[in-house]
């Protein structure tokens, strides 16, 4: 596309920045710095001016998308339902408020089919790294009370191993891999899955400075440092239980995922069943990045690259996202916008072959200060009230997912999405929206009934409006009658 501005008005707005107009005048010359500062913020405020209208220009050209169901719903991939659950603290955080019958309740009220948990290696091996471990108890009483599957996480250094510091040497990750047999020993009976530590680009330094890059052999959270350990308790865990699920990775804050592709050239993923990573973008100082989109971008930039560095048939886990809905802070994510990330990327990742499980952090929130970034995760309030809308946001999520057998992904516009979704005897549309001009979906003049997320009620019209909250459209009736689909 052309300029949006006729010639005309292209000359006339550079007319105040031509060299004879930028001659310093008499009064300026005494104080430079201030008339540059001018210029330069005339200058910057044009150039954004610019690019506010060339979006909503490109935006209102846009042509209309026709989309014929019957291809859209053919091209459905069947797939099983994705694993979603949530982290709670049982094996840590007993200060937390966390509580077995209620954290049970929660889950199921949810639809969430796994939780995911710490177990401290030393709570574990509470008699010596040498003595048959237990598991601890609050934790063992969550596992006990679910059908949800625990997803644990074998973490924290041993006080008798490698001075307290995370195991380096061949003892140590000797001892933690026996730590991780004989856990996959205990558990065997509630079919556990396994994450091989927790942020160890983070962690495995007691200042818990994020690594930048795979590092160097003098740094304890270097890659390599990381697929010793991993190896080898993924070994020990499958030799113990052969059915056994193990993640490597869990890779915490992760500039260009340098240390997650580092690992996984290097052998980490040899014998594993997935990698998994986490993410988080709710303190991005662009606050249009604090968003579903930004996240799946990155995950899909991820999957690029190790499928580029040749491990392409392992599955992703992304086992910790979340948008904190604090108040009166730098990184406050509204309540809404929270729920309508959440129900995207759990969409997105159900019509998605490659990403097998979400775990979102946390079911709950760890304490009542509305300030505390870290406390204000949780779907469900510190006293397990609903938190509106995100409860019901993953609720909704969660029953499309179960009840879906095979899924369509379209982005035919960029900053649209559809899901064509088959179901037992039925077909839904899933859309959301998120462009800076409005969207709208129709059918010819044909009714639609349609519901947007955590909304009560159906409705019936004949174009619906798309916004960031999704919406869930039968189109059973138009697929039959082949009819199609027009996106504007």
């Amino acid at each position: 596309m052309g300029s949006i501005f006729p010639e005309r008005a292209i000359a006339t707005l550079a007319q105040p920045f031509s060299r004879k107009a930028l001659a310093v005048p008499a009064f300026a010359r005494r104080d430079r710095a201030r008339w540059w500062a001018l210029v330069l913020t005339i200058a910057a405020a044009v150039m954004a001016t610019a690019l506010v209208l060339s979006r909503w220009v490109s935006a209102a050209e846009a042509p209309p998308v026709d989309i014929p169901l019957a291809p859209a719903f053919a091209a459905a991939t069947p797939r099983a339902p994705m694993i979603v659950g949530a982290g709670t603290h049982f094996g840590i955080g007993g200060d937390y408020g966390y509580d077995v019958e209620h954290s049970r309740w929660a889950l199921a009220a949810l639809g969430l089919t796994s939780f995911r948990d710490d177990l401290p290696w030393p709570d574990f091996k509470r008699a010596g790294p040498d003595v048959p471990g237990q598991m601890p108890p609050r934790l063992a009483a969550m596992m006990a009370a679910t059908p949800a599957r625990p997803l644990l996480i074998l973490n924290f250094p041993h006080p008798a191993i490698d001075g307290g510091h995370v195991p380096l040497t061949p003892v140590g990750v000797a001892a933690y891999a026996g730590f991780a047999r004989d856990v996959a020993l205990t558990a065997r009976p509630a079919r556990p899955m396994f994450e091989i530590w927790n942020e160890w680009n983070r962690t495995a330094r007691d200042d818990n400075a994020a690594l930048i890059g795979e590092g160097s052999i003098g740094d304890a959270r270097a890659a390599v440092h990381y697929v010793t350990l991993a190896r080898a308790a993924t070994a020990a865990i499958h030799a113990a239980d052969p059915t056994a699920t193990v993640l490597v990775g869990a890779s915490g804050t992760d500039q260009g995922w340098r240390w997650t592709r580092a690992i996984a050239r290097a052998g980490a993923l040899a014998g594993a069943d997935g990698l998994s990573v986490h993410f988080y973008n709710h303190c991005e100082a662009d606050h249009q990045a604090r968003t579903a989109a930004n996240a799946i971008a990155a995950l899909e930039q991820l999957h690029a690259a190790v499928t580029a560095d040749g491990a392409s048939s392992v599955p992703l886990y992304l086992t910790e996202i979340g948008w904190p809905t604090t108040t009166g802070g730098p990184c406050d994510i509204p309540p809404d916008r929270a729920a309508d990330n959440i129900a995207q990327l759990l969409l997105w990742g159900a019509a998605t072959p490659w990403l097998k499980g979400v775990w979102l952090y946390e079911l709950k929130d760890q304490a009542r200060d509305r300030s505390a970034i870290e406390a204000n995760f949780g779907l469900f309030g510190y006293d397990y009230a609903p938190k509106p809308p995100l409860a019901c946001s993953v609720q909704d999520a969660t029953a499309l997912i179960a009840g879906a057998t095979a899924w369509h992904l379209d982005r035919s516009r960029a900053d649209t999405t559809l899901l064509f979704v088959r179901g037992a005897g039925t077909n839904q549309i899933i859309a959301w929206h998120e462009g800076d001009r409005p969207a709208t979906l129709g059918a010819g003049g044909e009714p639609l009934h349609y519901r947007r997320f955590c909304s009560p009620r159906a409705s019936d019209a004949a174009s619906v409006p798309l916004s960031s909250r999704p919406v869930i459209i039968d189109a059973t009736r138009l697929v039959a009658a082949g009819g199609k689909v027009r996106l504007q």
